[in-house]
């Protein structure tokens, strides 16, 4: 019997993409999450990933994800109910998707039509997040507002310690993730002298994440000069910013609604953390 899932041909991912970025805001996480992957694989080769669909057709719903170290991070798309019931179908049967190998599973920002097909096969904790976004070409013109006496430079792999310190997510080995994710996209910090006072990354699944000053520096405009930084230098690139907020975190939605972000979804995150 052969496997009901297949990787999507190479030559299908730009129709793919395509397809994805006229269903925005909904898929904004998907296409993004698979523009970042698709990049780390040229930059590392040997980078474990797959992006799979029922007999390898993309329009029948999609899961994709990569395997490093002791973690499956990925994430599904389904644009409708027949896509939800053929992918859910497909994953019931598959061999191909190695939930149960890893120590640390995490699904990330997924539509209520792409969790339903992942419910019958993936039962570990789950919680709902907000989905805001903003399109790069209003990224791009973001006002960087900072405060005296500072500066924002680029992190890197050397402050992933000072970042997991006060990570509210970390756990055993988050430490090399963050050097790993700041090698491979990028981050920003806010810094006065060589002390780093607030920070940024474009996360791994494409989006902006990790945002955090330290306890002592807040309420000085750190935190909101970082955001417009990263979001002016995503747009630059010519990336859709998006991020997800905690639901009832109505101070960060105010927050990022006076930047221009616009709500997209609520979306459905599942995983072993």
């Amino acid at each position: 019997m052969t496997d009901p899932l297949k990787e999507v041909p190479a030559e299908d991912i730009p129709d793919m993409l395509f397809r994805l970025r006229n269903n925005f805001p909904l898929a904004v996480h998907a296409h993004e999450y698979l523009q970042t992957i698709l990049k780390w694989k040229k930059k590392k080769p040997d980078l474990q990933m797959a992006i799979l669909a029922p007999e390898g057709d993309y329009k029948l719903g999609i899961i994709f994800f990569t395997l490093i170290g002791n973690e499956f991070n990925g994430s599904v798309y389904c644009h409708d109910d027949k896509e939800t019931s053929v992918l859910q179908k497909a994953l019931m049967t598959t061999k191909k998707v190695p939930f149960n190998n890893y120590k640390m599973v995490l699904l990330t920002c997924m539509t209520d039509k792409s969790f339903e097909a992942l419910k019958p096969v993936l039962h570990c904790r789950t919680h709902n997040d907000l989905v805001y976004w903003l399109p790069w070409y209003c990224a791009r013109e973001m006002e960087i507002h900072l405060p005296e006496g500072v500066e924002i430079r680029p992190l890197g792999p050397e402050h992933a310690d000072e970042i997991n310190e006060i990570w509210p997510h970390r756990y055993p080995g988050s430490r090399d993730l963050i050097a790993e994710i700041i090698t491979l996209n990028f981050g920003l910090g806010l810094f006065r002298g060589s002390s780093l006072l607030s920070w940024g990354i474009h996360w791994f699944y494409g989006g902006l994440g990790v945002v955090q000053t330290l306890d002592t520096e807040k309420r000085k405009g750190y935190g909101r000069a970082v955001v417009e930084a990263i979001t002016k230098k995503l747009g630059m690139m010519q990336i859709d910013v998006h991020l997800n907020i905690a639901s009832g975190n109505k101070v960060s939605v105010a927050f990022f609604k006076s930047l221009g972000f616009r709500y997209a979804y609520t979306s459905y995150w599942a995983g072993s953390e």
